[in-house]
């Protein structure tokens, strides 16, 4: 922690060199009191929020705050398929960064642009068929879309993008699914047919991951209209990278797919700076490497997974239907077996419920 502090404030101090902007002219950008002391230059802050408004004051482009809201946020970077939030934040990033005389604070324009581009969604939604874009597509659209007082521009790009805001997150989230159906799919051939409900994996998951999972993956924008959280079955998308991190552990991902699914969530991967995820991955190697049988399931029955290093596809190994099973009876122990090895030499184990 302290390297990555180091690196923040060296960040910081040639933001002030190159701008010629202050500290505390970065805390009037944000309205933050000054006084003489600036916490944010001494701790990193932990909010997103707060890291997007002062790369907005230095005028940092979205890919250089999208780098400190993973490296130094420890968060998912800014994704313009979450309407709700992120395009908002986008939307706002690009316009300061592309404004050479800074006309306006856009950093305090987000409540504005959001209460009607809310208003927008929450009208447009059910009239909307699924036919949507892909991420990568809606990002080179959106910035292309200049900047006006009244938002007009962005609220027509999210009026004519309506059926692409459904499918946000749908790829990790079916990457979850994968899992689930190879874990209960095993056990349904065991049973002669007698197909394994989801329930079976209560105990091996926390509830609160099973009602996150269960959601189809294709409707994670559905609106809560009580709260405006984007939700699935009225669950809400955990906001924590290690809440994600110990979903993956309990459907028995090691480092390597853990970190293809960060990705795909839009986090950057397991920290080789940070302690706990550091040795996290130095277990998780050690057990993948003790567990070839599993690893051969994986191959079989998880789709992509020979990809998800970036490896040559091995070749698929005939498993038993006893093999079968203690594999995914391995998989489901994995957040069990990491949890002790933590405890063995006396570290704290944060992907688990006490």
């Amino acid at each position: 922690m302290r390297a990555k502090t180091k690196d923040w404030k060296r960040e910081l101090d040639d933001l002030v060199d190159k701008t010629g902007k202050s500290l505390k002219d970065v805390c009037a950008y944000i309205d933050v009191k000054y006084r003489g002391y600036v916490g944010f230059y001494y701790k990193i802050p932990r909010k997103r929020k707060m890291l997007i408004g002062i790369g907005m004051a230095f005028r940092q482009d979205l890919g250089t705050i999208n780098e400190w809201i993973m490296k130094y946020g420890d968060k998912k970077k800014l994704y313009s398929k979450d309407v709700l939030e992120d395009l908002v934040w986008i939307y706002l990033i690009n316009s300061n960064y592309e404004d050479p005389d800074e006309k306006y604070n856009y950093f305090m324009l987000y409540d504005d642009c959001h209460d009607i581009i809310q208003k927008t969604y929450v009208e447009l939604w059910n009239e909307y068929t699924y036919d949507g874009k892909e991420t990568v597509d809606i990002d080179k659209e959106l910035d292309c879309v200049g900047f006006d007082e009244s938002f007009e521009g962005l609220r027509s790009f999210v009026v004519e993008n309506m059926d692409s805001f459904r499918s946000a997150y749908s790829k990790p989230r079916k990457m979850l699914t994968s899992y689930v159906d190879a874990i209960l799919d095993t056990f349904t051939r065991a049973n002669d047919g007698d197909e394994t409900p989801v329930n079976f994996l209560r105990g091996y998951l926390d509830d609160s991951m099973i009602n996150y999972i269960v959601g189809g993956y294709e409707d994670i924008n559905v609106i809560d209209m009580k709260s405006r959280d984007r939700s699935t079955n009225t669950k809400a998308v955990p906001k924590l990278k290690k809440t994600h991190i110990a979903i993956c552990l309990a459907l028995g991902m090691c480092a390597d797919e853990i970190d293809r699914y960060l990705e795909l969530m839009g986090y950057g991967s397991l920290d080789m700076e940070d302690s706990t995820e550091a040795a996290l991955k130095e277990h998780l190697d050690k057990w993948e490497a003790a567990h070839s049988k599993t690893k051969a399931f994986k191959r079989k029955y998880i789709p992509g997974f020979s990809s998800a290093s970036g490896r040559m596809p091995a070749k698929k190994t005939s498993l038993s239907m006893k093999e079968e099973l203690q594999a995914v009876s391995d998989m489901l122990m994995l957040r069990t077996d990491m949890s002790y090895e933590f405890r063995k030499v006396g570290t704290a184990f944060p992907y688990m419920k006490e």
